[in-house]
């Protein structure tokens, strides 16, 4: 079994997609998002959006519907398309060429002298993307709608599949999620599973992190995205399968 460690709605989407192939996974969140309290009409005069995660997707305005939204990755678009919003704008899974992207949309007149876009964000974030818009900074307005926060406690089925020794390997797509994992493998004293588990890392600086915790093995992704520690996930399980065929 795989352990997605995403908030409850992307770690459902990962299932999703792992199902789909025939691999067995299940939601392990390691984190929750919080919503806060925002300038809604800073967000409702907005001429765009920008969501970089779909914790913020619940901020969209029924204003969103018939506006610009740029997303980054599939869950995220698929949540604002939830949302009823009908001009979405799906960028990678990648910060830097999320704000390329949206360069290249002001630069062709996207929005009217004196419009912004309004970025949906939390309270932390891994990459700036109104810092990456360079001279364009200026057109961005920021309304912090949520921030996550660390489980206090993992779900039953997965503190089962653990405690039997079913879980082979989780997915992990940052250090905070690592370190959250960690505490709760502590908090429910099953610390000394971790040799037994692989640990897919999106990045070298994750793997980095976990080198020294004890994980039966750390595969890198090739690429810093979501879908590409998917893609490794599927790759594995799948020649598993076939040698176990043969």
């Amino acid at each position: 079994m795989i352990l997605s460690l995403r908030d409850k709605e992307l770690a459902a989407s990962d299932c999703t997609r792992l199902h789909a192939y025939g691999v067995n996974a299940m939601a392990a969140p390691a984190h929750q998002g919080v919503k806060k309290p925002y300038d809604y009409t800073l967000v409702n005069e907005a001429a765009g959006f920008i969501i970089t995660s779909g914790q913020a997707a619940y901020a969209l305005p029924d204003t969103a519907q018939d506006r610009p939204v740029f997303t980054i990755g599939r869950a995220s678009a698929a949540m604002a398309r939830a949302r009823g919003c009908q001009k979405v704008l799906s960028g990678p899974s990648d910060g830097a060429a999320l704000a390329k992207m949206i360069d290249g949309y002001l630069r062709d007149g996207l929005l009217a002298h004196g419009q912004k876009l309004c970025w949906l964000r939390g309270s932390q974030i891994s990459f700036d993307i109104a810092s990456a818009l360079g001279a364009d900074r200026h057109i961005i307005d920021e309304a912090v709608v949520y921030e996550m926060q660390a489980a206090t406690h993992l779900p039953a089925a997965v503190i089962d599949a653990l405690s039997a020794g079913e879980v082979s390997a989780i997915m992990v797509l940052s250090k905070a999620q690592l370190s959250a994992f960690a505490q709760l493998l502590h908090s429910h004293d099953l610390w000394h599973v971790r040799d037994k588990i692989s640990l897919y890392a999106i990045s070298p600086k994750v793997a980095k992190a976990a080198e020294t915790d004890g994980w039966r093995s750390i595969i890198i992704s090739r690429r810093k995205r979501a879908l590409s520690v998917q893609a490794a996930v599927i790759c594995d399980w799948l020649n598993e399968r076939e040698k176990d065929e043969r």
